[in-house]
């Protein structure tokens, strides 16, 4: 599976920030207030920038994503190291 690798943390109120991985699938989401957010991964095959959810005609699968299990809930400064969202 090829493709851009495309993390986003969804907070309350809408808010959401994204980060791209590393060929590693490292990635840093930077400026996150305090909160509680759901983690969400994609695979961005067409490098758009976007989840792509596919279609039946003319066929296009959908983009690979996954969500992490639980939300996080961040303090002020907080940093959470070692999270694994796996996309299928």
């Amino acid at each position: 599976m090829s493709g851009a690798i495309r993390v986003e943390a969804l907070g309350a109120g809408g808010r959401t920030y994204v980060a791209a991985a590393d060929i590693m699938g490292r990635f840093v989401l930077d400026g996150l207030l305090a909160g509680t957010y759901t983690l969400w991964a994609w695979v961005d095959i067409n490098i758009d920038r976007a989840r792509d959810t596919g279609s039946l005609d003319p066929f296009q699968p959908a983009e690979p994503y996954g969500r992490y299990g639980e939300k996080i809930t961040l303090e002020t400064g907080q940093v959470v190291e070692a999270l694994e969202i796996q996309c299928r």
